[in-house]
This record gives C-alpha cells, sequence and structure tokens, in this order.
C-alpha cells in the first residue's frame, strides 16, 4: 500500500524501519540526494511531501520504502482512479484553503496531477528515435525497429505459468502465445529464444517436454529455436523471446482502425473460463480438447491474409480480454468500436461455466480496470463476463474496411485460420471507448 506523508526525507533518515530505494546503499546516499528524491507531487512544492511504500514482512514491523522517481509515478498510477483518497490526501497534506471552492480545488489537483504523469511519459517517448516505428506510446503488441528500407526488425517476448497439466500441450501454448504478437504487427518470425522458470528438484522429464512442445510450435511456425536462459524457480513458468521481420511500410498497429471498418475475431472466446472448470474437471473431454484446439492454433494461418488483403489494425487477444484489448485499439486510434455480443464465437461450454459462477481472478480485475470506458446494453451478465474474460494464445483482432471484410473471413478460412467472424464496427469517437449490443 501507499502512504503519503508531509513531513521530508530526513525525518527518516535515522527510521529504523525506514528503507532507502532498492539496490540503494545508504551510506552512497547523502542527504541532499535523498532529499532530492522527495519532490512534492506539485511543482509548487518541491519539499515537504514524502511517498512510501509500506510493505508487510513477516516478522518484521511494517516497513517503509522511500519510492524513487520511476515508482513514484507508477504509485500515482496506480491511485490516480481513486479520487476520493487521492484528494483527501491533498487536502491533508498539502493544504488547500479550506475557503477555496471544491470544484475548483479538484480541477487543479486533477490537472496538475495530470501534469506529473504525463511529463513522465513524454520524457520516454522523446527518447524514442526515428527508427523505432512503434513503442511505448500504443500498448501494442511488439516493438519494432526499422533496419533499412526494406526491413524492420520486431521484438517481443511472454512467458507464464502452467494452465494445463499436460507439459507438452503447455509447450505448445507458451509457443503460440509467444508466437502471436509478431502476426498481429503484420510480421513472420524468425528467431526464437526460450525463457525457463523450473525448480531444480522437479522432474526434468517434465522440463524436456515443456520444450519439446514448444520446439515443434516454433517449428510449425516456420521461425529457428536457438537456445535460451533457465533459472532455478519454485513454480515452472514457460514462454520464448521472439525475432520477426516486417516490410517498414506494412506494419501493422493496433493504432490505426478507421471509422467505418469491419472488426473480425480469429479465435473463439471463454478460454480463460473453461480453464478454470478444466481444473476442477466440470467439462467434458470433447470441450477440454477443443479448448486445447484453440490455445494451441498458431495465428500464422489467419494472418497469411494480410499478405493479399489490406487491414487498417490489429492486435491479438489475450490476458486483457477480447473488451480490454478492444479497448487499446480504440484508445490508440482515437475512435469508438461498437461489438454485437451476439455475433462473438464463444466456446461450447463457456457460458454454462459463467452461469455457474466458475470466473477466472482475471476476469474480475479486467472488468474493474475497463468497465468505465464501456457501455454494455441489454446483454446477459454470463456473456459480460465472457467479453471480459482473459485469454491463452488468442485470436486475432482486426480492423480492416467494410468492402474488404467478406473476402478477408473467406480467406482466413481457406488459409486454415480456426475461425473468423465479423462481431463489429469502428465508429467516430463517442462518449465511451466501446458499446457492447
Amino acid at each position: 500500500m501507499y502512504e503519503i506523508r508531509p513531513e521530508s526525507v530526513k525525518t527518516f533518515i535515522t527510521d529504523k524501519n525506514m528503507r532507502l530505494p532498492r539496490f540503494q546503499r545508504k551510506q552512497t546516499w547523502g542527504e541532499e540526494k535523498n532529499f532530492q528524491l522527495c519532490i512534492s507531487l506539485f511543482k509548487e512544492y518541491p519539499i515537504g511531501v514524502s511517498i512510501l511504500s509500506i510493505e508487510k514482512i513477516e516478522g518484521e514491523k511494517n516497513v517503509k520504502w522511500l519510492l524513487d522517481g520511476r515508482q513514484r509515478k507508477n504509485a500515482l498510477s496506480l491511485i490516480y482512479e481513486d479520487p476520493e483518497k487521492i484528494y483527501f490526501w491533498a487536502r491533508k497534506f498539502i493544504g488547500f484553503k479550506d475557503k477555496d471552492k471544491t470544484e475548483e480545488l479538484e480541477d487543479k489537483y486533477w490537472q496538475k496531477i495530470s501534469e506529473y504523469i504525463e511529463s513522465d511519459s513524454e520524457e520516454i517517448k522523446n527518447e524514442n528515435n526515428n527508427n523505432l516505428l512503434v513503442g511505448l506510446d500504443t500498448a501494442d503488441d511488439a516493438a519494432v525497429y526499422k533496419l533499412n528500407d526494406e526491413t524492420a526488425l520486431i521484438q517481443t517476448l511472454d512467458f507464464f505459468t502452467p494452465m494445463i497439466d499436460d507439459p507438452y500441450i503447455f509447450g505448445q501454448i507458451a509457443a503460440a502465445n509467444s508466437l502471436s504478437d509478431v502476426y498481429a504487427m503484420g510480421g513472420k518470425p524468425i528467431v526464437a529464444m526460450n525463457i525457463v522458470c523450473f525448480p531444480s528438484c522437479h522432474d526434468m522429464n517434465i522440463l524436456a517436454e515443456i520444450l519439446k512442445g514448444g520446439f515443434d510450435k516454433v517449428k510449425e511456425s516456420g521461425a529457428l529455436l536457438v537456445g535460451g536462459h533457465t533459472v532455478d524457480d519454485k513454480e515452472p513458468k514457460y514462454g520464448l523471446s521472439i525475432s520477426g521481420i516486417v516490410h517498414p511500410e506494412k506494419v501493422l498497429s493496433n493504432a490505426t482502425a478507421r471509422v467505418g471498418d469491419k472488426l473480425i475475431l480469429t479465435k473463439p472466446i471463454g478460454v480463460g473460463i473453461l480453464n478454470t472448470a478444466m481444473k476442477e474437471n466440470l467439462v467434458s473431454k470433447e470441450i477440454s480438447d477443443k479448448v486445447i484446439e484453440v490455445m494451441v492454433h498458431l495465428n500464422k494461418y489467419a494472418a497469411k491474409s494480410f499478405d493479399y488483403i489490406k487491414v487498417n489494425s490489429v492486435t491479438d487477444i489475450t490476458g486483457f480480454g477480447l473488451l480490454g484489448h478492444a479497448l487499446e485499439m480504440a484508445k490508440a486510434s482515437n475512435v469508438s468500436i461498437e461489438i454485437n455480443s451476439k455475433d462473438v464465437p464463444i466456446l461450447d461450454g463457456a457460458i454454462d461455466m459463467a452461469n455457474m459462477g466458475i470466473i477466472p481472478a482475471g476476469m474480475y480485475r479486467n472488468k474493474e480496470y475497463i468497465s468505465k470506458d464501456v457501455n454494455i446494453i441489454d446483454v446477459d451478465t454470463a456473456i459480460e463476463d465472457i467479453l471480459y474474460d482473459p485469454q491463452t494464445s488468442g485470436g486475432l483482432l482486426i480492423s480492416v474496411k467494410e468492402e474488404l471484410a467478406d473476402k478477408l473471413v473467406e480467406d482466413m478460412k481457406l488459409n486454415g485460420s480456426i475461425e473468423a467472424k465479423i462481431i463489429g464496427s469502428v465508429k467516430k469517437k463517442e462518449e465511451k471507448y466501446i458499446t457492447v449490443i
């Protein structure tokens, strides 16, 4: 948790429960340096406010970590959406006058908070050079760096813990998920490297099966697996760092959806809910096999159509759910998106499980985070939950001109895509970024 304190850092120098930023040694940081870390939330208050991270450590008193600049920015971002608490802190510790009108204070306060966070973001953007075609600006699926007039490098990585017991299948899923970002950028994967966390006391045959699953899926993609790195960890984790290539003028992004476009989804959703149900043996083998088939399926086959049919914008659907990734596309493109819930492909069994309350925690986090930007009209609760459901190795969400949409759907299916269906359209920017009907 975070705590804003009115004292300067000097008051904490001798506090035994106060620790300096991680990886820093007290003797190497003089009072002046520490004091500089404690700039105020407002530039008008360069002294007098410290932000502490309060950490509970078993067997010790609560430990207070002084946050450095980047940590402070993250802390502010986390509490940005809690106006009552942060406004209370502002009145208590920064000293707004009681006679000031509440509305004026709120406007002034939020303006300054926004300036603080955005100034940090602008500083990062200014570090970009002209060859960085896709970077931090749009929460895109991968970074893209122009090497020359004919070739740009796509760089991405992803890894996670097992969601399924079979190690070989887990390896396949993790690889398909990692490769997906390259396809979402319009590229072709060329080189992959394993990222492995595995307990040294565990059966190494299990690790071998995980790696075999990853190897086979990378081979299917046409890329080369050229090594990787392994660390000893209590919980297994696996994924890959992927390098791909794309022509600099053919890079796809989530920031280029156009008003009037149709939206196409290339895999059914409901994977998160059904994975939760599968862990408890609540679904049939037929349903489980279908969920696995969807997760191991490469988005390579849907993306083949991009070579012949021009699309405007693409992202892949993973942990943020369909609505979360649609929201990223809408915000980055400065448009609104309308989704017809009746057209969204949903895996068999997902609605039944959702009605039973078999919901992963990630769905609730997604909903809490993005629901303020979503307008849902007359949609059943179970369907709504599935739209927020976090996906593992999900499909592509594609924005394409209306006159090309049916042709694209047909072509992707001919190329072997497991699904291709029009689920909505792109509208002019409205009050809400996402509307579901």
